[in-house]
């Protein structure tokens, strides 16, 4: 946690602190001059000069430092929307094309009838929505399957830029599935089939200092024979 946040966490409770001395050195002043502290009036007693002074820089006080508070807590609000509404949001992309071809390569698969496992694989890359840059911590988009192998050799998912500008996009990456050719077929026919799943996530830490991450979720449909987000 920054100084600078804890300062505005700690100011509230400072601000009381300070408002209690001053009442307990104006107290203190009033017990001293109790000898001179009532006299008639108009009302049936009176206070001296020294302690309706006294009294007023309490009221004064109090008035000033809730009016700090109130003030503090209301500029706190704004930092809150301001960041809500300036800062960087990362969020996966995967193109139309790329997603109903997943439906194209398990067709390929099962009528070759080979023997030889499915290679699925999948580009994607990380897209700035948001109004400021983000610096990108770390990033993964794997599949998964009940049946999965591990692919052969794929390729490290790096950003190369880590800093991404508004609307800028990260650098396209690929993820990989091996599936067995009986496999691909219980996707595209069965009547219940398996789930094949494909999941992002990506770390980002906004202007502000600020640490965000999402993960998102597409399974593939198979009347619609592609991949559609879904919840975890």
């Amino acid at each position: 946690m920054s100084l600078s946040k804890s300062f505005e966490r700690a100011a509230p409770l400072l601000a009381v602190l300070a408002v209690l001395a001053i009442v307990g050195l104006v107290i203190t002043t009033i017990t001293d001059n109790t000898s001179q502290a009532v006299r008639d009036g108009a009302f049936g007693t009176s206070l001296s000069a020294d302690e309706i002074i006294a009294l007023f820089t309490v009221a004064l006080s109090v008035s000033t430092v809730g009016l700090w508070i109130a003030t503090h807590s209301l500029g706190a609000r704004a930092d809150r929307g301001l960041h809500t509404l300036e800062r960087a949001y990362v969020y996966p992309v995967l193109s139309n094309a790329d997603s109903m071809e997943v439906a194209s390569m398990l067709d390929r698969a099962v009528e070759h009838a080979s023997d030889h496992d499915v290679r699925l694989a999948l580009k994607f890359s990380f897209r700035n929505f948001g109004k400021t840059p983000a610096t990108i911590i770390s990033v993964e988009g794997r599949w998964s399957h009940h049946a999965e192998k591990s692919a052969n050799n794929p390729r490290p998912q790096v950003v190369l830029a880590p800093v991404l500008g508004a609307n800028e996009s990260t650098n396209e990456m690929e993820a990989v599935i091996l599936l067995s050719p009986g496999h691909a077929a219980e996707i595209l026919i069965s009547a219940s089939p398996p789930e094949l799943a494909f999941r992002t996530s990506v770390t980002y830490v906004d202007i502000f200092g600020d640490e965000h991450r999402h993960t998102l979720l597409w399974r593939y449909h198979q009347r619609l024979r592609r991949l559609i987000p879904a919840r975890e």
